[in-house]
């Protein structure tokens, strides 16, 4: 199975930086675009760094798209694999990440193609798993727009 990753990012460097580790980290085969999605100069910095260590594309937006029309746009942009996977930077991604997802693709419909697992933080509540809670307590969530300089 091949999968194409759809990242958009908005601030948020300590997640962001976690997530797209974490989904090298599972040796898998994937293609992955990030949408920098207006970001600050922080999160840019970091994802020009970490493009240059795994080597994926980058989608950049001078201002913020919302989730919704940043997914369609990157949809448009990619190279699309057999299966698509709609990721939000605050996603937990576990060595077995795709093992799951295949397993799940093979107990659905065939018909379906694109995945949007359950994001770990939203403005709603997070969700608490204890085996990592520690190592999440350490990385706090920001959605602060700082003026320019």
């Amino acid at each position: 199975m091949k999968f194409s990753v759809i990242l958009p990012v908005f601030n948020q460097p300590g997640y962001t930086e976690k997530c797209i580790r974490d989904l090298y980290a599972t040796k898998a085969f994937f293609e992955l675009l990030v949408i920098d999605n207006g970001n600050l100069f922080e999160t840019k910095k970091l994802l020009k760094s970490l493009q240059q260590l795994y080597s994926f594309q980058i989608l950049e937006f001078d201002r913020n798209k919302k989730w919704a029309q940043a997914i369609n746009l990157g949809l448009k942009t990619l190279k699309l694999n057999e299966y698509v996977i709609l990721l939000q930077n605050d996603c937990f991604v576990f060595e077995d990440f795709f093992d799951k997802v295949k397993r799940e693709i093979s107990s659905v419909d065939s018909q379906i193609k694109i995945f949007l697992p359950r994001t770990n933080y939203s403005r709603s509540k997070q969700l608490i798993i204890p085996e990592i809670a520690n190592e999440f307590e350490k990385i706090k969530p920001s959605n602060k727009v700082f003026p320019k300089n």
